[in-house]
């Protein structure tokens, strides 16, 4: 006769085998993460190369019809002509962003990284 009841030690998983899941599972994730900080960051870098090369075709379009270089924290762009009535900042940090002597429009946070 074949006994269909189990004994009340092999019901469901030993402490063991749920702390090793446990374990497996946390280094998954954790190796996982960091996969993705990167991509984020090259998002970020790439978004922020797009609104400063925007603002930058715009201080290049306020020097051609005025005849001078727009200020270096470059108000003069916040018009409906221009960047409209809110200039954007970097989508990263939230920082504004400037222009230097000779006319470049560059991100406080990014301009270390950005490629030349």
């Amino acid at each position: 006769m074949i006994c269909l009841r189990r004994d009340a030690r092999h019901q469901g998983f030993s402490l063991l085998e749920i702390i090793a899941a446990v374990t497996i599972a946390v280094t998954l994730t954790v190796i996982s993460i960091s996969y993705f900080k990167p991509a984020k960051n090259i998002s970020s870098q790439r978004s922020c190369d797009l609104t400063r090369q925007v603002l930058q075709n715009d201080a290049d379009r306020y020097y051609e019809l005025t005849g001078q270089l727009a200020s270096t924290d470059l108000h003069q762009l916040k018009t409906k002509v221009f960047s409209g009535t809110t200039l954007p900042k970097c989508p990263d940090s939230d920082k504004a962003y400037t222009r230097n002597a000779s006319g470049v429009v560059s991100c406080p946070t990014h301009e270390a990284t950005r490629k030349k």
